[in-house]
């Protein structure tokens, strides 16, 4: 990706100053337990001593451009004697954010008895306090939430009519107003008794037995929703109302209704980010991380101990590949712990082929983009991606040479990549975590060979020494078949590991690790080799309830694309085949006595990704689920991904981003506070303190 400029602008003092554009070195803070972000913020750095003179004056500040990065920009500052700097930038402008004002699986007013409802149903004072409530989808013949009057064999009506409202407080700070409908067959929507939008209906005047053009089939015709766009001019302060007519082309069709209202909306909540210098020096060479592309701030660079400042202005630039496109969910409220969320972004099932790690804030706005180079087409989703503190992430899979494990800081600094002997031969896939002792373990292609003859698929676990690069540790699916503990089915994949996660348990140092084939956990054990037990239907384990009553097998994962784990806590990410319903699962594990406890399980209509998405538990006891997505690959068209965090005490949702472009796709996703790097006011009220601190100590 070339460079994507950035306005450069000199504003000098007394003189000239450097013009240095280059970055300060991140820092060697160790990492955070398993790599998780705990919320701990930087301490920041302590005022110079100034003495009796604090004249020392701002002399220059130079703003220059980040290779592929358009949400950061180099700040050089100089200054007339060795001295502390901070820089403090003002969002001035920036592209709004979306949000949703009607979700999917919204309730709506309904009447589906075929009877006429008058011509003024779908205007604004209209009664239909008599008519059905019902969450949808809404529809028959179909995998819908509420079953409606009649169905396929010739009963069906013609028409049926739903009626729902939304408020808003100021319309006039709505930019953009996006329409996206499922429908089967035909539709009609109207917003404020204006018709906003129509498909698959001849033109003109429409009643109670008005029918569809054609009848739809297959699941791409029937579940993809439909586009439109809508004047935000209809929009009124206050309820809105939408009324929509759905229309059969026969009797004997199925139906199928659900309907999603997004708008940009203007955003002016105060955004100041904060950028201190780590030590004293006449010359400082910053980066502020974190801003919004295509934005405007407003900046001041100021020393601690008084003297001349200097504004000067930070302009952001475009996106060269535009980002995914996120909106809050109607009902959504902020999240209760992390602010950022990181994940792997791709439009698996689209034209874009621009594979990349993204960090988004709570409102779906990119804040930091990397692009995975060598990364392209829908094979190359499974990469795993993970925060470790600092500025750093690493990252690695993608079943391709180009996806060897590698930790990249964020500006775009590659701090490290595998290379150990015969690393770049490895076809790194699924997962790569971070260890407690900075070790990296990683999940490469490996094929089971009986009798010398490549015969099938298999697997193996790399974990290597980023220090020394050398291999420390390394078994393979070989091992576990010459045992007999990893028996083959006949296929050409009886495995197929997707995910990992290193332990140290009551039986000491393992590896559990997720099989989809088997839809079993297996532990290896490090020091053995051997696979100590296996977790899932027909394993090692008694599955029971929480009053200690034994489970079927029903109740155990069915294909799975993510574990956690926690002490005893098990966190599965389950796809779903058996039920084509995806859902997470938690489980405590007594492992003396082989007794699994289902503690909890939570899902919702509509949600079933059979290939990728995973869950994290967070250090407020929430449940981060990512879901991912790929509706050419059997994912349900009218359910996208979708950012989730859970109340499990509650199974409450309080705070959800869903994607609103059917081609994008996440595979794992991770939240994170991200307060000691984008030193971002808005979302980090520490930040906010330490800023009034400086500027009320400065003379």
């Amino acid at each position: 990706m070339r460079s994507l400029p950035v306005l450069v602008l000199v504003a000098a003092c007394n003189g000239p100053g450097g013009t240095d554009e280059g970055t300060a070195s991140p820092s060697d803070k160790a990492s955070p337990t398993d790599g998780m972000d705990t919320g701990t913020p930087t301490p920041y750095t302590t005022p110079t001593e100034c003495g009796e003179d604090s004249g020392f004056d701002v002399l220059d500040v130079v703003v220059g451009s980040m290779q592929g990065l358009p949400t950061a920009a180099t700040v050089a500052v100089s200054t007339t004697a060795p001295i502390n700097v901070w820089v403090d930038c003002t969002l001035q402008s920036a592209p709004s954010p979306w949000r949703e004002l009607v979700s999917m699986g919204w309730s709506w007013s309904y009447t589906d008895d075929g009877s006429d409802p008058g011509g003024d149903w779908m205007t604004v004072g209209f009664d239909d306090s008599a008519w059905a409530t019902g969450g949808a989808p809404l529809g028959y013949g179909e995998d819908v939430v509420t079953t409606l009057q009649g169905g396929p064999g010739g009963d069906a009506p013609p028409a049926t009519y739903y009626r729902g409202s939304f408020d808003l407080a100021d319309p006039a700070a709505v930019e953009d107003l996006r329409l996206d409908v499922r429908r089967d067959d035909g539709i009609v929507v109207f917003l404020n008794g204006t018709e906003v939008a129509r498909d698959n209906v001849a033109a003109g005047p429409v009643d109670h037995g008005t029918s569809a053009l054609v009848g739809l089939t297959g699941a791409d015709a029937e579940l993809s929703p439909v586009r439109f766009d809508v004047s935000p001019d209809l929009l009124v302060a206050g309820e809105n109302r939408i009324a929509v007519a759905l229309y059969q082309a026969s009797g004997s069709s199925d139906a199928g209704f659900d309907l999603r209202l997004a708008a940009r909306v203007t955003d002016n909540t105060p955004e100041v980010h904060l950028l201190e210098s780590a030590s004293p020096g006449a010359q400082h060479d910053l980066t502020l991380l974190g801003l919004l592309g295509d934005a405007t701030y407003a900046c001041t660079a100021q020393t601690t101990c008084g003297g001349a400042d200097m504004a000067f202005t930070v302009q952001t630039s475009g996106f060269m590949v535009p980002p995914p496109t996120l909106a809050r969910h109607a009902d959504s409220g902020d999240p209760a712990w992390g602010t950022y969320t990181l994940f792997n972004s791709l439009s698996a099932c689209g034209s874009e082929n621009n594979h990349r790690l993204v960090m988004v804030d709570p409102e779906g706005r990119t804040r930091w983009v990397y692009l995975l180079q060598g990364l392209s087409g829908i094979r190359t989703m499974d990469v795993e991606a993970e925060w470790l503190g600092d500025d750093r992430v690493l990252w690695g899979g993608g079943d391709d040479l180009d996806g060897v494990p590698q930790i990249v800081t964020l500006d775009h600094t590659v701090a490290h990549r595998a290379g150990f002997s015969g690393a770049d031969e490895e076809s790194y896939h699924h997962d790569v975590e971070y260890l407690d002792d900075g070790q990296i373990l990683g999940i490469a292609d490996g094929a089971v060979t009986p009798d010398g003859a490549e015969y099938w698929a298999g697997f193996k676990l790399i974990q290597h020494d980023p220090d020394t690069q050398e291999i420390t540790w390394e078994w393979t699916a070989q091992t576990g078949f010459d045992s007999g503990n990893l028996p083959a089915d006949g296929s050409g994949d009886p495995y197929h590991i997707n995910s990992l996660a290193a332990v140290d348990d009551v039986d000491g140092a393992g590896v559990y690790a997720t099989l989809l084939t088997t839809s079993q956990v297996i532990r290896v054990d490090k020091d053995s080799g051997e696979v100590t037990w296996k977790l899932g239907a027909g394993g090692d384990f008694a599955l029971v309830d929480q009053a200690g009553s034994p489970l079927d097998d029903s109740y155990w994962f069915n294909g799975m694309h993510a574990i956690d784990v926690f002490g005893d806590r098990v966190f599965i990410y389950e796809n779903g085949y058996g039920d084509s319903r995806s859902e997470v699962l938690e489980f405590s594990l007594d492992i003396p006595n082989r007794v699994a406890t289902l503690e909890w399980a939570w899902s919702e209509p509509r949600w079933y990704e059979p290939n990728w998405g995973d869950a994290d538990l967070l250090p407020n006891g929430n449940v981060l689920v990512g879901m991912g997505h790929a509706w050419c690959l059997g994912g349900n068209n009218d359910h996208m991904g979708a950012f989730l965090e859970i109340d499990p005490a509650t199974d409450d949702v309080v705070w959800r981003l869903n994607m609103l472009d059917s081609d994008d796709s996440m595979y794992r996703s991770q939240q994170i506070t991200g307060c000691d790097v984008f030193g971002n006011t808005r979302y980090c009220p520490d930040v906010a303190t330490r800023l009034a601190k400086l500027q009320a100590a400065r003379p």
